[in-house]
């Protein structure tokens, strides 16, 4: 195990920490058995930081290990490399095409050269698309090479017929090609459904598949703003098998952040544990709901934590942190809001009181209903007196919900967190934790 939570997805079944396995198992396993396949497209749809480019790579793994003969070709197509449609274009027909050539026989090859220089030129893409390579690469020579493109494409034959020609010499070979697209949400609309328009025209060969990933309601959106008669269907025209990433249970990101918290910033010592497992619970789990959200903090806790290391305590540190990633303007008010925070409403009248009330609440100007509860809770058990602002609304008698038997690290800890147990009102009304 690495000292920080590393961002970069996984590769071995061995590093999954989620449950994404089986599905990428099953994934593998159907690829691998689909048999004379011809432009078949699969998906794996999930959101923003939930995992997709972990699961696509267990997949390769797994259809690596299949040892199938002859093996299947995977082909990475890395459209966000790739900026405006032509470009994109251009990238596609030579990774896709490069890819089949060396399968076919020595005529089908010259074949192959000839559509890819042809099909260029009927779109009108040789020119801007060179010129796009070239001037990543410092190559000030695209205008000439595309001269000299045009000059050998000769003959009046069809792109459809090329076409045509090359899928049979496809269907005759036995090799099979996957094509894996990743992160096709991170795309322009207009480059998005550019990548998909190749797929359903040019890309359809034989013994030719596809796996796609990205965010389906931001895809649809897209295609709803484009083919607004078309909707969610435009996308199933196109893809025969899609699959939602299974959402991470919220006790593996939890254990996940504790097993980083301890790695990072040391075990807390057997008096400290039940008040950390409190601030967890209150001030950090609620604020992981993805692998990307746990990396985000845990990778932040790595690089802050040495500089402070000894001056504060680790709960009350990480919580912080927390805050400042997972809701950056509420952390900056809080860092200007001392005297509301540690004053408290013991005293106060009720025109003191309702306008104390009113300038914590606008701590969470902007943020979503949803997360207001969660900081609150938050900054209840980091700033204790804040409980006589916020306390009073909630319901002092709520069932309890004691959190008894959770781990740290390899010690179990069973305290009851809740607010309303008699044992915390206690506590609480003699000013402690």
């Amino acid at each position: 195990m690495t000292n920080s939570f590393n961002d970069s997805p996984i590769s071995l079944p061995d590093h999954d920490r989620f449950g994404f396995d089986p599905l990428a198992k099953a994934l593998a396993r159907s690829i691998v058995n689909m048999a004379s396949p011809e432009g078949t497209v699969f998906a794996v749809n999930g959101p923003w930081g939930s995992g997709k480019t972990s699961v696509l790579n267990l997949v390769r793994h797994h259809i690596h290990q299949a040892k199938i003969d002859p093996p299947i070709e995977i082909v990475d197509f890395t459209c966000w490399w790739f900026r405006g449609e032509d470009a994109l274009t251009l990238a596609f027909i030579q990774q896709l095409l490069g890819a089949v050539k060396p399968a076919l026989p020595e005529k089908a090859q010259s074949d192959v050269t000839k559509l890819a220089k042809h099909m260029l030129k009927a779109r009108d893409l040789i020119a801007p698309a060179l010129v796009a390579i070239g001037a990543v690469a410092g190559a000030p020579l695209a205008k000439g090479v595309a001269d000299a493109l045009d000059k050998l494409l000769t003959g009046d034959e069809p792109v459809d017929a090329q076409h045509k020609r090359l899928a049979e010499r496809l269907r005759e070979q036995p090799k099979r090609f996957l094509v894996v697209v990743d992160d096709l949400d991170r795309l322009l609309p207009d480059e998005a459904l550019q990548v998909l328009r190749l797929i359903k025209s040019l890309g359809r060969l034989p013994n030719v598949m596809y796996l796609l990933a990205f965010d389906r309601q931001i895809a649809e959106k897209v295609v709803a703003e484009k083919y607004p008669s078309e909707g969610p269907h435009y996308l199933e025209k196109i893809i025969q098998a899609a699959f939602e990433l299974p959402a991470p249970s919220q006790d593996d990101l939890n254990n996940g952040m504790l097993d980083q918290i301890v790695q990072l910033c040391g075990q807390p010592s057997e008096a400290e544990a039940v008040h950390f497992m409190n601030v967890f619970y209150d001030c950090i789990a609620p604020f992981i709901r993805s692998p990307r959200d746990l990396s985000r903090i845990a990778n932040t806790i790595a690089v802050t934590w040495p500089a402070i290391k000894g001056d504060v305590q680790v709960a009350e540190f990480a919580a912080m942190e927390t805050l400042r990633i997972a809701h950056g303007s509420v952390y900056r008010r809080v860092q200007t809001a001392k005297d509301l925070l540690t004053a408290g409403l013991s005293s106060r009248g009720d025109h003191d009181r309702a306008d104390m009330t009113a300038k914590a609440d606008a701590l969470f100007a902007g943020v979503p209903a949803a997360d207001q509860q969660a900081l609150r809770d938050a900054l209840m058990r980091l700033f204790p007196r804040t409980e006589s602002i916020w306390y009073r609304a909630q319901s002092p008698w709520a069932p309890c919900r004691p959190r008894s038997g959770k781990s740290y690290g390899s010690r179990q800890v069973g305290s009851c967190v809740c607010r309303s147990c008699p044992s915390v009102r206690a506590r609480r009304d003699r000013g402690t934790r």
